[in-house]
């Protein structure tokens, strides 16, 4: 059920991702947009990472495998501000109002 405006939650999501700069809110609505410059580096003498770069926020995917190419782990490190004070993980419903934040700020009246 989707949260109400008048809610905490509600409010604390929208304002959020109201002031988020463009190119993280269209990240957040369109998902990442991975460029063609992968990193391949060796963090220790038993793990590869491989990692690119988001081409709008400048998020940094990176996984990680042994020499022998068995997957151990995988991530994203964001830039800072990207990621929302005091909400945890967001949920679907918040993450509708995300897109509603999206929304009212690319839709020409």
């Amino acid at each position: 059920m989707p949260h109400h405006r008048n809610s905490a939650r509600f409010k604390s999501v929208y304002e959020q991702a109201a002031t988020l700069p463009s190119e993280y809110l269209r990240c957040r609505f369109n998902s990442h947009r991975w460029g063609d410059d992968d990193d391949i580096t060796y963090p220790d003498r038993k793990t590869v990472r491989y990692s690119c770069a988001c081409d709008r926020c400048g998020a940094v995917r990176y996984r990680d495998f042994t020499r022998y190419g068995t997957r151990l782990g995988s991530g994203v490190k964001y830039p800072d501000n990207y990621v929302f004070d005091g909400t945890g993980t967001l949920s679907a419903e918040d993450n509708a109002i995300v897109r509603v934040a999206y929304f009212e700020r690319t839709s020409n009246p």
